[in-house]
């Protein structure tokens, strides 16, 4: 869980810092990078899907990054549910 912590954080640290060299906003930056990402995504149609019905005009990239780190700590968090109920089955049936 800490390494999962310290590698999101460091990334967004790294992207923030990005941000603040170029001067730019997220979103500008973000829309910026668009177009090549949908040209890589053309051989993957669902994800080019996906692209093309992203609502663009409400996405809070703040907000974005907080919903996928929670998510993403909700299922290591989750894993190490299963495994601790697994190492406990396995200890009662000793």
């Amino acid at each position: 869980m800490v390494a999962y912590v310290i590698g999101v954080g460091t990334t967004e640290a790294a992207w923030l810092t990005t941000l603040a060299r170029s001067g730019q906003s997220e979103r500008d930056w973000i829309e910026r990078l668009r177009p090549a990402a949908e040209q890589a995504a053309q051989a993957y149609p669902r994800l080019l899907e996906a692209y093309a019905g992203a609502d663009r005009s409400y996405a809070d990239p703040q907000q974005e990054r907080d919903e996928g780190f929670d998510y993403g700590l909700q299922r290591v968090l989750d894993g190490l549910e299963v495994r601790l109920t697994r190492l406990g089955a396995a200890a009662r049936n000793r």
